[in-house]
C-alpha cells in the first residue's frame, strides 16, 4: 500500500432531488449537485480527500423518509468501513429538514460503522 492509500480519506457524494420531474435531463439537479461536491472534494485534496467513484444518487425520493435505496446503500458502505467522509450539497438535501422531520441528520446510529460520523456540506459543515 502506498502512502496515498494509507492518507487518504475517501468521500462518498450523496445527492438527492425529492421529485423525479427533469431527472430525464442530460444534465439534471443530481448532476449539478455532484459537480459542485465533486469541487469541494478537490479543494481539500491537500488534506487527502478523494472522491469515490461510487454514486448514491436518490432521484425521486423525498427526504422525509429513510426509505431511499441510495441512502441504505451509503449507510452500508460506511458500516463496512469503507467511507470517511459524506458530502451533500445542502444539508436539506441529505435528510430534508431535521426541524420539521425531527430526525438525526444521518438517521439512526450505525452498528459496527466507523467511529466517525462526518457530514461535509459545499454550503456548511456539520458534525454528528
Amino acid at each position: 500500500m502506498n502512502r496515498e492509500q494509507r492518507t487518504a480519506t475517501h468521500c462518498a457524494i450523496y445527492t438527492r432531488k425529492s421529485c423525479e420531474e427533469g431527472l430525464e435531463q442530460s444534465f439534471n439537479s443530481l448532476d449539478a449537485q455532484r459537480e459542485a461536491c465533486e469541487a469541494f472534494i478537490s479543494s481539500q485534496r491537500h488534506e487527502g480527500w478523494r472522491a469515490m467513484s461510487t454514486r448514491y444518487d436518490d432521484g425521486g425520493y423525498s427526504g422525509g423518509s429513510m426509505e431511499r435505496p441510495a441512502l441504505k446503500r451509503l449507510l452500508a458502505d460506511v458500516a463496512a468501513n469503507k467511507i470517511n467522509v459524506i458530502v451533500v450539497y445542502k444539508h436539506t438535501v441529505q435528510s430534508g429538514n431535521p426541524k420539521l422531520t425531527g430526525k438525526d441528520p444521518l438517521g439512526p446510529p450505525i452498528e459496527g460503522g466507523a467511529s466517525s460520523r462526518n457530514i461535509a456540506m459545499t454550503h456548511g459543515w456539520f458534525e454528528g
